[in-house]
């Protein structure tokens, strides 16, 4: 089959083409390198038109982007056999668990993105039928040990990571369901899913958990804290 991949270079998406090719697929990609800007939705789905696979993965998070790709191709897709699988997150089941931390500019956003994607996924895919052709699966991963959680690896235990090939593997499953059955979500960790509030979190370095430095910030350390006190 023919598959389509956003990011697909690096992380995730490149365990993805990696594994996907291997097993015999003709696998293409869009990220930055290619010219296809995810943050503008038309440009993938004029990108997704053209190549014409017969999955699409839709991995690359950017705000507001995800679900807005998936409604347009869905769109266009739902009488044809082909399938939409997105990548989620399971951040997006535990949206209680994050409100405890109070408000982060960069991390509330893309929890509600997920929450969003996981719910128009769950959406499209109960119209799934002899008529409405295009299967729709939300692949929710929990911490994966790509640069983008690099800074919670400061109070979370390393076995909580899986690798970007643990998701390529559950994907390739799914790819490779057949033909008259649907998966319409798979939630997958290797421990646990949620971040600790600031009282319960341990930095202690060498023991359970480590400092961490990303773009030149200390996260874990007791002067530098990841995320803003909890709201009153």
């Amino acid at each position: 089959m023919k598959i389509a991949i956003t990011g697909h270079t690096k992380g995730i998406g490149k365990a993805m083409k990696d594994l996907l090719e291997k097993d015999g697929h003709e696998v293409v990609g869009a990220s930055t390198s290619t010219g296809i800007n995810v943050m503008r939705p038309k440009s993938v789905i004029n990108w997704l038109t053209k190549e014409d696979p017969d999955i699409f993965i839709n991995n690359v998070y950017a705000p507001d982007s995800q679900c807005h790709i998936l409604y347009q191709l869905y769109e266009l897709w739902q009488y044809e056999d082909k399938h939409i699988i997105n990548l989620g997150s399971t951040s997006g089941e535990s949206h209680t668990h994050f409100q405890e931390m109070g408000y982060n500019k960069d991390w509330t956003p893309y929890v509600s993105d997920k929450a969003r994607l996981d719910f128009a996924s769950q959406y499209l895919s109960e119209r799934w039928n002899k008529d409405h052709k295009c299967k729709v699966t939300n692949v929710a991963a929990g911490f994966v040990d790509t640069a983008s959680v690099a800074m919670f690896k400061a109070f979370i235990p390393d076995y909580c990571f899986m690798s970007p090939e643990d998701i390529a593997n559950v994907v390739k499953w799914v790819v490779d369901t057949p033909k008259h059955l649907q998966i319409r979500k798979v939630s997958v960790n290797s421990g646990t899913s949620n971040i600790p509030t600031r009282r319960d979190r341990s930095y202690q370095l060498g023991v359970a958990t480590k400092a961490v430095e990303v773009d030149g910030t200390q996260f874990g350390t007791a002067r530098t804290q990841t995320w803003d006190s909890k709201e009153k």
